[in-house]
């Protein structure tokens, strides 16, 4: 974990000039604290930081039974668990797909990771028999200094970019995510040593 990934919440600064663009291309974990609500054991994947806010997509929602019939009707093909249709958050807007094809891409985030919205260009990505992508509906964002301020008051654990969460061989787990930002916070106390995934070893 790099220094970038600490926000100290006495900082001086004010907190709706904050620059989360060291989010983009990371994730952010929803601390044990979101014990109810639209957040409760959510991981987001931040996409975009504008002056208008942070957006991003909750990669741990798949698609209820609504969004497969929706997506069926726009695309006139079932949504099978292959094309990896997700409810990115409650904020409507275009379907789009986060994936690992730079071919395929319209927008390029960090961690290389791509974005893209359009029809033929998602349908490609299903087609082409890599199965590094997912599909969104919906996302999530807030304002700079409602941001600021649940960072602080420590409900977002910022997690680095990686691959198995956003690209796994089985739904993205919470409690996977925590971990990772748990054994990332030991290693930085020891000086980047080395974590060892049986405890017993370490």
């Amino acid at each position: 974990m790099t220094r970038r990934f600490s926000f100290d919440g006495n900082d001086k600064r004010e907190v709706s000039q904050a620059d989360f663009s060291w989010l983009v291309g990371n994730f952010l974990v929803a601390a044990p604290t979101w014990a109810e609500g639209p957040f409760a054991r959510t991981v987001v994947l931040i996409l975009q930081h504008n002056p208008d806010g942070v957006f991003g997509v909750i990669v741990n929602r798949p698609a209820d039974a609504d969004l497969k019939k929706f997506w069926m009707q726009a695309s006139g093909s079932p949504a099978s668990e292959a094309e990896r249709l997700h409810v990115g958050g409650p904020i409507g807007g275009p379907v789009f797909a986060v994936h690992s094809m730079e071919n395929f891409a319209e927008i390029k985030i960090d961690g290389g990771l791509f974005i893209s919205a359009n029809y033929d260009a998602i349908h490609k990505i299903i087609e082409s028999g890599d199965n590094r992508y997912r599909i969104f509906c919906g996302m999530v964002s807030w304002k700079a200094a409602s941001l600021a301020t649940e960072l602080a008051n420590g409900l977002w654990f910022p997690l680095e970019n990686r691959s198995e969460l956003i690209f796994p061989s089985q739904e993205v787990e919470w409690e996977r995510a925590v971990v990772a930002y748990g054994r990332d916070c030991l290693s930085k106390m020891l000086g980047g040593y080395p974590i060892a995934g049986n405890p017993e070893l370490n």
